[in-house]
């Protein structure tokens, strides 16, 4: 028996999930996480603390996050996803954006604006709150709003999350 649509709440990470990243930025991405990213946190849920994702109201700083918003905000839509999220939001289903993208006004204005571009009414958008890994901000995102279907396109993340939350599914 399936689960009732009142009770679903989809959660979808943006980059590569929803929104196309280009070849360039995808192996900048693989290359840096591989070289830099710190192992995958051993935290367990009881050890992430409850963040706040309201997105600070600071600006693009620096010619490095400048370049990476301006590769970000040219991101297009996946085929297929926006009509898949538009059936789910139709059918009652909340679906929220929950991204590692760093919860400042200025990131979040411009995924706003590239969701609206892209026709992709998400009901929320959850960014990673300063200090704050952008797995620790996805798990704490997952517990808050309750999801129950989730989508990631690295697989490191899925894992850890996957241990998380057992209960949830995840895409």
């Amino acid at each position: 028996m399936g689960v009732s649509p009142e009770a679903r709440v989809i959660g979808v990470d943006l980059d590569d999930t929803v929104l196309w990243r280009e070849v360039s930025t995808r192996l900048i991405g693989y290359t840096k996480n591989s070289i830099l990213r710190r192992s995958i946190s051993g935290k367990g849920l009881d050890d992430i603390q409850q963040l706040d994702h309201t997105p600070l109201d600071v600006s693009v700083k620096g010619p490095l996050e400048a370049v990476s918003a301006f590769f970000h905000f040219r991101r297009t839509g996946i085929p297929g996803i926006a009509e898949m999220l538009r059936e789910e939001i139709a059918n009652g289903v909340p679906v929220y954006g929950i991204s590692g993208r760093r919860a400042t006004k200025a990131w979040y204005e411009m995924a706003q604006a590239q969701l609206i571009r892209e026709n992709i009414p998400l009901t929320g958008i959850y960014l990673t709150p300063k200090g704050s890994s952008g797995l620790e901000s996805k798990a704490d995102s997952i517990r808050e709003l309750r999801v129950t279907d989730f989508y990631e396109d690295d697989r490191r993340t899925l894992l850890y999350l996957a241990k998380l939350f057992p209960h949830v599914r995840f895409n």
